[in-house]
C-alpha cells in the first residue's frame, strides 16, 4: 500500500512532537481559529500572545529538522574528530604502569650514568 503525502507529513511531524517548540503546559487556549499561548522573557514575565492556527502550524513547523539531521553534536574532547585524533595517546597515557616498565628504566637509567 502507497502512502500518501498527507500520511508521510502526519507521520513526520509525529516524530517531532515528542519535543515540541512549545511545550503543551504553554498552550492557553485554543477555539479552533485561534491558538493562544504564553511565554517568559529574560526578566521572567508572561507574554499571552494570540494567532490563528494556521499561523501557529507556520511557526510550530519550522523547528521541525530535516530528515536524519543530528540534533545532538559534541564539542570539545568529546567530538567524534578529537576522540579519533587523541585516542591512541589516551589509551597509552591511561595504561598502568608494570614492574617491568620501572625495571627497563632503570637498568636504562644505571646505563646512562654508569652506574
Amino acid at each position: 500500500m502507497r502512502r500518501t503525502n498527507k500520511q508521510r507529513i502526519a507521520q513526520y511531524v509525529a516524530r517531532y512532537i515528542r519535543h515540541p517548540a512549545v511545550a503543551n503546559t504553554r498552550l492557553h487556549r485554543y477555539d479552533g481559529e485561534v491558538v493562544t499561548f504564553w511565554y517568559e522573557d529574560r526578566e521572567g514575565k508572561r507574554h499571552f500572545v494570540t494567532i490563528e492556527v494556521q499561523e501557529f502550524i507556520k511557526a510550530l513547523i519550522q523547528h521541525i529538522p530535516d530528515r536524519n539531521f543530528k540534533m545532538i553534536r559534541y564539542y570539545g574532547a568529546y567530538s567524534r574528530k578529537t576522540k579519533r585524533r587523541y585516542s591512541r595517546y589516551l589509551q597509552r597515557s591511561l595504561r598502568q604502569a608494570t614492574f617491568e616498565d620501572f625495571v627497563t628504566k632503570a637498568n636504562k637509567w644505571s646505563a646512562e650514568l654508569n652506574v
